[in-house]
C-alpha cells in the first residue's frame, strides 16, 4: 500500500516555505500524515501569518527537526522556548528580525534551557537581544560553531566574554553593530 499522506509526500526532509502565504492551518496540513516522521528542516522565512500555535504544534509533531529558520514573522519568545524545549536535536536554529520577541519573555526562555545541542545560531536584527544575554549563550549553547548576531545592540566586552567560552566557535557574524569598535578582539 502507498504510504503517503494527506498531502502527497512520502519521504520529505526538508522544506523551503520563504515568502508563502503559509498560516498556522497550512503548517498543520503539512505536518498531517508521515511527513512529521521525516521533516529534518523548515524554512519559514518572511511567513509573517505564522504564530507561536502554528510553531507549537510543528514542535509538538515534529520531533526529528534539526534545523529551523523563522524571519520576518509574529512568533514570540514562546515559539523560541517551545523550539528549544521540545525538539533535542535542533542543530540550527534561525529568528531573525521577529519584531514580538521582547527581552523579559526571552531571556525566562533561555533560563529553561539546559545544554542545547544547536551548534548554528541566528538571531540576527532582534532588538531584544542584549549583553546579558549574549553573554549567557555559552552556558545554554556550549557547542556553537556558528553565531550570527548582526545589527544587535551588544558591546564589545559581552562578545568577548561570550567567545572566550565558546571553544568550538568558527563563524561569528556581528555586521551593522556600532557598539563593536576597534580593539574587541585583542
Amino acid at each position: 500500500a502507498d504510504k503517503t499522506n494527506r498531502v502527497g509526500f512520502k519521504v520529505l526532509e526538508e522544506i523551503s516555505l520563504r515568502r508563502c502565504a503559509v498560516t498556522d492551518e497550512t503548517l498543520a496540513l503539512l505536518v498531517a500524515g508521515d511527513l512529521h516522521k521525516t521533516l529534518t528542516k523548515i524554512d519559514l522565512f518572511d511567513c509573517n501569518a505564522v504564530t507561536d500555535k502554528g510553531v507549537a504544534r510543528l514542535t509538538a509533531t515534529c520531533t526529528n527537526l534539526k534545523t529551523i529558520i523563522i524571519s520576518d514573522n509574529a512568533v514570540t519568545a514562546e515559539s523560541f522556548k517551545n523550539i528549544l524545549h521540545e525538539l533535542p536535536n535542533m542543530e540550527e536554529l534561525t529568528f531573525r528580525r521577529c519584531k514580538n520577541i521582547d527581552r523579559t519573555a526571552l531571556i525566562a526562555a533561555l533560563n529553561g534551557v539546559q545544554k542545547s545541542g544547536v551548534r548554528v545560531l541566528d538571531l540576527s536584527y532582534l532588538p531584544a537581544i542584549n549583553d546579558d544575554i549574549v553573554k549567557s549563550f555559552p552556558d545554554h549553547f556550549p557547542n556553537l560553531v556558528d553565531l550570527r548576531l548582526d545589527s544587535c545592540p551588544i558591546s564589545t566586552p559581552a562578545i568577548v566574554s561570550c567567545l572566550t567560552r565558546l571553544p568550538h566557535i568558527k563563524n561569528l557574524e556581528l555586521q551593522y553593530n556600532p557598539k563593536i569598535h576597534d580593539g574587541t578582539f585583542v
